[in-house]
């Protein structure tokens, strides 16, 4: 196949490094992209088979994590220009895997969110002896 250079995906990038963009901004818009970074190192390269894949359209693996619903709302918060920490705190406090960020358009993990399931494990939280003191508290 072409090589990287002139590839229309990658060669804007490396048109990009020639104009003189700062490489860690090239990096970023390619993970935005859904690209290895890694490539610029190697302009003669060929084509990574696996980018083309993902390329296609999610290759049945599901809805891209910037489109789930679930996911979303944190990659607006990144485009809105709040700070990426920030942002994957609130992943965390939501009990997501800020991870995802790295790579929107690859598939949305699984649906395994931690807090459903210990709830639909354990009792519920009235009767949790965790919890027991803050409804007595709320009788009191």
């Amino acid at each position: 196949g072409p090589s990287l250079k002139d590839d229309p995906k990658y060669g804007k990038f490396f048109k990009m490094l020639k104009a003189g963009v700062p490489r860690p901004a090239i990096e970023n818009k390619m993970r935005s992209e859904g690209l290895d970074p890694a490539v610029l190192d190697n302009p003669n390269g060929p084509v990574p088979a696996a980018a083309d894949a993902s390329a296609g359209g999610g290759g049945g693996g599901g809805t891209a994590a910037k489109d789930d619903p679930k996911y979303a709302k944190y990659f607006k918060m990144l485009k809105a220009g709040v700070p990426r920490p920030a942002v994957e705190n609130k992943m965390r406090s939501d009990g997501l895997d800020p991870a995802v960020l790295e790579n929107p358009n690859a598939p949305a993990p699984a649906e395994e969110s931690k807090s459903d399931g210990a709830a639909a494990a354990g009792p519920a939280a009235k009767d949790d002896p965790k919890y027991a003191k803050f409804f007595k508290m709320m009788k009191a």
